[in-house]
């Protein structure tokens, strides 16, 4: 036999192997036992499948009541979108999320102790924002059954004196309750 005809065959087998097994969705393998049901010293709770134990889907974030709701934080701009099955405020087409937040609730301290709120500095664009979710881009967790900003990608905003700071991404890290937010 010549190399053409076995790299023919072998291709062949490779393209068949492969419709065989996109056949049979992932979730859906099982794995039974060598032993009828009623002889395995396993328990019923123990017995797994294949799926269950590669699964790649991801955990839902949101269990239950864990975070309060996000309708008081949001201002009318804001949508709320399910997102791995948890309830996240979105911003619609070409609106960038602005987020206020209050130093006393926060882990960054103010440079004037008479200051009370600042803004999270928004993406400067629509490119910097690059189509990541709001909880992404600023890194909100849920602690304490608590909305927490952990991300500052361009700093924070002092609303009386109008300077940012933190632009170098030195607050990343440090824990805000959210605010207000809103789409702009």
């Amino acid at each position: 036999m010549n190399n053409l005809a076995l790299y023919l065959i072998f291709l062949s087998l490779m393209v068949i192997t492969e419709g065989c097994m996109k056949t049979i969705p992932p979730d859906e393998v099982y794995i039974s036992s060598t032993l009828p049901y009623e002889e395995t010293d396993v328990p019923e709770e123990m017995m797994t499948t294949l799926a269950m134990e590669t699964s790649t889907e991801t955990e839902k974030v949101c269990k239950g009541s864990m975070c309060p709701d996000w309708t008081p934080y949001l201002e009318d701009t804001v949508e709320i979108i399910e997102q791995d099955g948890c309830s996240v405020p979105s911003c619609p087409a070409n609106k960038l999320p602005r987020i206020l937040a209050f130093y006393e609730d926060s882990e960054i301290l103010p440079l004037d102790p008479s200051l009370e709120v600042f803004l999270i500095n928004p993406p400067a664009s629509l490119a910097q924002y690059g189509g990541a979710s709001v909880m992404d881009h600023f890194g909100i967790i849920c602690e304490d059954k608590t909305w927490k900003i952990t991300k500052y990608p361009n700093g924070i905003i002092d609303v009386i004196t109008k300077e940012t700071h933190g632009a170098d991404g030195s607050f990343n890290g440090k824990k805000t309750n959210a605010g207000y937010m809103s789409c702009n």
